[in-house]
This record gives C-alpha cells, sequence and structure tokens, in this order.
C-alpha cells in the first residue's frame, strides 16, 4: 500500500512526522508531497525533517495525484485547491480536521464530494465534530472515528527524557495562543505567581507563547513589586524557542501548567510534557480528557482559582508529583499514543 502525504516544508506538523513513522514502522511506502511551487528552502527543510525516516519529498506536478491510491493531510486545506485546479482526484482523499471549528474550505470540498474519509484527533470529540461537519456541508462523508496520534518517546522526532530523579524545581506554563485579547487572563497569572509552597523562590517558572500583552502586563522579573512577586525567572516568547531546545524546557520541568483554546483536539503539549515526566494540569477539554484522569494521570481545573489550588498541592507535595507523572508515563506508553500497536489499528481501516 502507497500513502501520499500532503504537507508543507517549514511547519511539518507532530502529528504528520508521528503518522509517517509509524506507516514506515509498519512497511508502509510514504512519500511527502508539498504544495505547487513551494521554494527550494522549503523542498531542503521537509527533506532534513523526513530524511531520518526515509521518505522521498517532492513538490507537486499537476497529474501527480491521479496515481496515488490514498493523500492524507491532516488539516491543510489548500490539498483541496490543487485537486480542483488540475482536475487531479486520487483514488482516495483522507483528511483530518485540526480543531472543533470547520472552516468553509472543509464543508465546500465536502459538499463537492473531494473528501472520501474524515477524521479527527480527539476520539472523545469524533461523533459531535461528524454531525457538526454534516450538518454545515449538507453532505454525508465517512467518518473514521477512533484515531490516535502517534507519539513515539524512543523517537528521535519525540525524545522527551523522562527523569524519575530529577530536583523537582521548575514550574512550566504553557498556553499557546494567538496574541488576542480575548484571550489575556491576568488572574491566571496572579494564581499562579502566589501558589504557596515551603521555598517559593526555589520554584522556577517558565512561560511560553504568552504573547506580548501577558509578558507586559507581567512586569520585568527583577521588579519585585510586580504580580509575579519574584518567582518568575524567564520569561519566553515561541519564536524565541527552536524545536530543538523545546525538550529542554519540558525535561526541566515538575509541572506543566497547559490552558488552551476549547478547540484543540489533541494537546501534542500535554503529550511531550508527560513523556518527560511533567504532570500536566489544564481544563477539562478533550484535548486533555484523552490522557488526563484527576489523581491519577494528571491533575484537571475547571476555573483559574481551582488551577492556582491544584498547582499549590503539586509545589507542596513532592511525593504526589511523582506518583502522577510515573502513572502518566506507565498509561502513555503501554495504552495511549506511545504504543505503536494501538495506533496502528486506526491506520488498518484507511490501507
Amino acid at each position: 500500500m502507497r500513502v501520499a502525504l500532503f504537507t508543507t516544508g517549514h511547519n511539518v506538523s507532530y502529528e504528520e512526522l508521528g503518522a509517517v513513522e509509524l506507516l514506515k514502522m509498519h512497511g508502509v511506502d510514504v512519500e511527502a508531497v508539498l504544495p505547487l511551487n513551494s521554494s527550494s528552502v522549503d523542498l531542503h527543510l521537509a527533506r532534513v525533517i523526513f530524511s531520518g525516516f526515509g521518505v522521498n519529498v517532492r513538490a507537486y506536478e499537476p497529474g501527480d495525484f491521479e496515481k496515488e491510491p490514498c493523500v492524507v493531510s491532516f488539516g491543510r486545506s489548500d490539498v483541496f485547491d490543487v485537486i480542483r485546479k488540475f482536475s487531479d482526484r486520487p483514488q482516495k482523499v483522507v483528511y483530518g480536521i485540526s480543531n472543533e471549528g470547520i472552516c468553509s474550505a472543509e464543508t465546500k470540498a465536502n459538499s463537492d464530494r473531494l473528501i472520501d474519509e474524515i477524521f479527527v484527533k480527539s476520539r472523545s470529540r469524533g461523533v459531535e465534530v461528524s454531525k457538526q461537519f454534516v450538518v454545515k456541508s449538507n453532505q454525508g462523508v465517512h467518518f473514521r472515528n477512533n484515531y490516535l496520534p502517534f507519539c513515539n518517546p524512543t523517537s528521535d522526532y519525540f525524545k522527551w527524557e523522562y527523569q524519575r530523579k530529577k530536583a523537582p524545581d521548575t514550574f512550566y506554563v504553557l498556553r499557546d495562543t494567538p496574541d488576542r485579547p480575548e484571550y489575556c487572563y491576568p488572574e491566571q497569572w496572579l494564581m499562579v505567581s502566589k501558589i504557596t509552597c515551603p521555598w517559593p523562590r526555589a520554584k522556577r517558572f517558565v512561560a511560553l507563547n504568552w504573547g506580548k500583552r501577558l509578558s507586559k502586563k507581567a512586569g520585568s522579573p527583577a521588579d519585585k513589586k510586580n504580580m509575579w512577586n519574584g518567582l518568575l525567572d524567564v520569561t519566553l516568547e515561541a519564536s524565541q524557542i527552536p524545536i530543538e531546545q523545546e525538550r529542554k524546557y519540558y525535561a526541566d520541568a515538575s509541572a506543566l501548567l497547559h490552558f488552551h483554546p476549547a478547540e484543540e483536539l489533541f494537546s501534542f503539549a500535554a503529550a511531550k510534557a508527560i513523556l518527560s515526566g511533567a504532570v500536566v494540569v489544564a481544563p477539562p477539554t478533550s484535548a486533555y480528557l484523552e490522557m488526563i484522569r484527576h489523581d491519577e494521570t494528571g491533575l484537571l481545573a475547571k476555573s483559574i482559582d481551582e488551577a492556582g489550588h491544584q498547582t499549590s498541592r503539586l509545589a507542596w507535595d513532592p511525593f504526589l508529583r511523582m506518583k502522577l507523572a510515573t502513572n502518566a508515563y506507565a498509561w502513555f506508553t503501554n495504552e495511549g499514543p506511545g504504543n505503536p500497536d494501538n495506533c496502528f489499528e486506526w491506520w488498518k481501516g484507511v490501507l
């Protein structure tokens, strides 16, 4: 069986890497296809990224898709523009919705019968999203449920070191949102910064991707009068963190506080935190309910106040941190997305 993955060179996603690694692991022929007229830089980046998997990378040429038995796209709706423009229809198009909100390009593609099978990166949200999709597009589509993204903890691309004995001195605060006013919650900064713990200044907070508005609100870490009260050592923006250095921040963390908008359907940030031995504190939305059982494999918080309370528990109790981190890692690698047999079961139906 052969699968063509429609992707880009500059923004290859974790689910695309996981899918390629999983398919190659099971003897499936995979080729990465970039959009028409992709730059030499994009081609070079894609070839570097996929070289470890032995995957051929090429830019699309008109007529390429007709030869393909299956084209898979992880939420890259421009694949439909290519099919329409060149009347270049593969035997099967398998398309993944990347979030709860369905864009007009996806509904139009479904109405035009350009999608054969559709999936969503969350088992718990699959039925709801499929119903919403059919209503919006006025056209039925085969919905393939129970997709599980593969995250290989031993791979070079998913290698987050799990350190059971590391010093628990860091809380990692991640909020992966655009810099928009409606996503700015100064109270959240306040709750996290006022966490009561035995040695407040020994608890180092690393903030990533909070945007300029919130970074400005937090003030200078050197200023002890600000709301962080001297607890924050590092404030970082997303563009400052190369992906190869990102793992260091997870590996150094004892806990990951992750508050993402509800539309995310699978949290790769939470997955990487679990694989590095950090406890995840997150809201009870579909992105986290896939992998977090409260007080067993992580902590769920319905509000800002509750997040502060749960994080305070972690700050005071190293045994709780150890228990949750160990349970989460064991579940992830045995029953969850770290087990290739679990993840490949879904692909059998596609192939």
